[in-house]
């Protein structure tokens, strides 16, 4: 189908976010966000876009015109922008399925979704809500911050097998039996995802990750991890490691030992569910199709930036820590 074509579908076929955002529900199924929490995010996605704009092109070039809005384009408004970029984050179609949504070929699609990843990485950015990438950054963040309870995990995400032999056997995770890439993560309390570490072939161990990150955190602080982690204590004064106990090989755990094991585990079901958080962007649930770009890594950026970003308007209530570890 040529591009001629394309531009001449009726618009009712076409997803548009004015037609969409009539239905809540559909709206929050496409692009993981309510209708308010759109509109919030895409104030400073339409700053951050115009302030591109203003001063170059699309593709990148010094503005010699002022720049306005082509009414009859393929994403006329802001706000169709960024419901195309996360419709593709939550989703993840083809890009062949995706231009026939939009009304575009599929080349435009891929142009459009590597310009407004990064146009919604620095609006995410504005929101505060991006992740600290490395020790240093974290440990300013949490200079001002009340948070004692961490907790930490790690999730891993399929990618395409590479061609290339050391490749794959470095990708390769023996745990999950296919290709991967791997992150760890630090949240709070109160869900919120603090720090993400860089990105992992498949094979590396949860520990070694958080090993070498070397992610400090505050003094007296409490850090929630599972069995994987086992040996690991991340830098800082007075921290409290608090994990359940692993099953000696070969023998039984105690009835005390079992009952402790499933009070923490109901403590740590939190960062389970940051997990699950995060997945709901497909691009990282399911495996990720595109390499250009660094695009890898800063889809699991945005996706947690995402997660901190939903907290905001719809924040995650548990017991307390205390409450449930006591005797």
């Amino acid at each position: 189908m040529s591009s001629k074509t394309l531009n001449k579908l009726p618009l009712e076929a076409m997803l548009k976010y004015k037609k969409i955002k009539s239905n809540e529900t559909q709206f929050l199924s496409l692009t993981s966000l309510y209708v308010n929490e759109f509109e919030a995010l895409l104030v400073d996605f339409h700053a951050v876009w115009d302030s591109q704009m203003r001063y170059f092109t699309f593709g990148g070039k010094e503005r010699l015109r002022k720049y306005s809005e082509k009414k009859n384009g393929l994403l006329p408004d802001t706000a169709d922008k960024l419901f195309f970029i996360l419709y593709y984050l939550k989703n993840q179609p083809l890009q062949e399925a995706l231009a026939a949504s939009f009304g575009m070929t599929q080349p435009q699609a891929n142009t459009y979704i590597h310009k407004y990843r990064q146009v919604l990485h620095k609006a995410l950015d504005m929101q505060g809500c991006l992740p600290a990438r490395s020790a240093d950054s974290l440990k300013k963040r949490l200079v001002h911050s009340d948070e004692s309870d961490f907790y930490t995990d790690a999730v891993e995400r399929a990618i395409p097998r590479s061609t290339d032999w050391e490749t794959q056997k470095e990708n390769y995770s023996g745990k999950k039996k296919m290709h991967t890439q791997k992150n760890t993560v630090f949240s709070g309390s109160d869900s919120k995802i603090y720090y993400l570490s860089d990105s992992y072939e498949g094979k590396t161990h949860d520990k070694k990750i958080n090993e070498i990150e070397q992610v400090e955190l505050p003094e007296n602080s409490r850090c929630f991890q599972d069995t994987g982690f086992l040996g690991y204590s991340p830098e800082g004064e007075n921290i409290e490691i608090v994990m359940p106990t692993k099953k000696p090989k070969g023998k039984e755990l105690t009835k005390d030992q079992k009952e402790e094991n499933t009070r923490i585990a109901r403590v740590r079901v939190k960062v389970e569910h940051v997990m699950s958080g995060i997945k709901r962007l497909r691009v990282i649930k399911d495996k990720i199709r595109v390499f250009a770009n660094n695009f890898r890594d800063q889809a699991m950026e945005i996706a947690c930036a995402l997660h901190n970003f939903r907290l905001i308007f719809r924040p995650w209530e548990y017991p307390s820590a205390d409450k449930i570890l006591q005797r």
